[in-house]
């Protein structure tokens, strides 16, 4: 199984590779790495055994312009 932190931080190290290559200015470039919103729910739901579970949603807002 891959953890989640190793990911992220390979997904940071594409996109910054990528916004070099396509010569991105660095503001542009810290948007996408650096979300302005961030937003977690956990919804619990009582299932039809009577057991409950609890369901996580995320949103992530990368920029609002």
């Amino acid at each position: 199984m891959i953890d989640k932190h190793d990911a992220y931080d390979e997904v940071l190290a594409i996109l910054d590779q990528t916004a070099k290559l396509l010569g991105w200015e660095e503001q542009d470039y810290l948007r996408l790495k650096y979300p302005e919103r961030e937003m977690k729910v956990s919804i619990p739901v009582e299932m039809d055994d009577g057991s409950l579970q609890i369901f996580e949603g995320y949103r992530v807002q990368h920029s609002n312009l």
